[in-house]
């Protein structure tokens, strides 16, 4: 039980504060805000900014009831590594965000998928399917303005 446990907080915190993780996906964004031309664009990833704000809540808050304390940090081979902004894109082309942004959105569908294979608990299972379905939500926004884009 107590490995299940384990696997279950590992999963959590990559999504939590991995750098595919929703703590790098809002920090993304929070840069590309400022930099962005496209308005539609702007407007897309300031509705994501506060979408991400509340995806991290609600993964911290699952973190926290498996009693462990949501820090902004992965466990990879019994090290945390914690997060940073070195991994950032700092891209100024909007052309160039979006794509960044599409890829991005892709992975974390993978990574939510993947992951709810594993998580037996019906609950968590619950939010991160909510969650999924936002980010299925802004990969279609993002798609719609790639391809008026091109």
């Amino acid at each position: 039980m107590k490995a299940k446990k384990e696997q279950t907080i590992f999963y959590l915190t990559h999504l939590y504060a991995s750098n595919e993780g929703t703590l790098h996906m809002l920090n993304q964004y929070l840069y590309q805000i400022i930099v962005v031309e496209n308005k539609e664009l702007k407007e897309v990833i300031n509705k994501m900014i506060k979408e991400e704000i509340n995806h991290l809540n609600i993964i911290g808050k699952i973190i926290q009831n498996y009693l462990k304390y949501p820090i902004f940090a992965t466990s990879l081979c019994g090290k945390e590594r914690y997060w940073n902004a070195y991994d950032l894109y700092y891209d100024k082309e909007d052309k160039i965000i979006l794509e960044i942004d599409l890829e991005q959105k892709k992975r974390a569908i993978m990574n939510y998928q993947m992951f709810l294979k594993y998580i037996d608990d019906i609950n968590i299972q619950n939010k991160l399917k909510s969650i999924l379905t936002k980010e299925f939500h802004h990969l279609e926004e993002l798609n719609r303005i790639y391809q008026n884009e091109n």
